[in-house]
């Protein structure tokens, strides 16, 4: 099977689950306050870079052909809420959820070309489309609660 089989039926495979950005605005790690603070920001670093890890090391492994793409576009996505949990302001949120968007969007449309071409279904598309939206809204509140 080649890799864009693979891409495909990681992506209808994956059902899109997995492809949650949290509701509601991550509290930066700069403000977090009381005994827990340090351990809590020490925490989420190592999540951060633990998932950044993961990501190359299975970017790797596609490419080796080691591994099917679905694991990649859910790691990618936790990559990017471990960045938001460290988000140091408001800009540094904003940013995290554009670039959170763009990967909904790349998913969106290959799911869109899959649907075309009868390997995936309307409920995929609709499914991705729903995460889209979700990641939009998001940085719409996100940038609202700054004016």
């Amino acid at each position: 099977m080649n890799r864009m089989a693979f891409l495909i039926a990681g992506l209808v495979g994956l059902g899109l689950i997995g492809f949650s950005v949290p509701a509601g605005h991550a509290e930066p790690s700069g403000a977090v306050r009381g005994p827990n603070a340090e351990k809590l920001t020490t925490l989420r670093t190592q999540r951060r870079e633990i998932l950044r890890e993961a990501a190359k090391a299975a970017e790797e492994a596609f490419r080796h052909g080691l591994m099917d793409y679905k694991s990649i576009p859910r790691i990618q996505v936790e990559l990017l809420n471990a960045e938001l949990d460290l988000a140091p302001d408001r800009a540094g949120r904003v940013a995290v959820r554009e670039r959170l968007i763009e990967q909904f969007k790349m998913t969106e449309k290959i799911v869109a070309q899959l649907v075309e071409s009868a390997q995936a279904n309307t409920s995929d598309l609709l499914e991705a489309k729903a995460a889209r939206l979700k990641a939009e809204i998001d940085l719409l509140l996100e940038s609202e609660d700054g004016k």
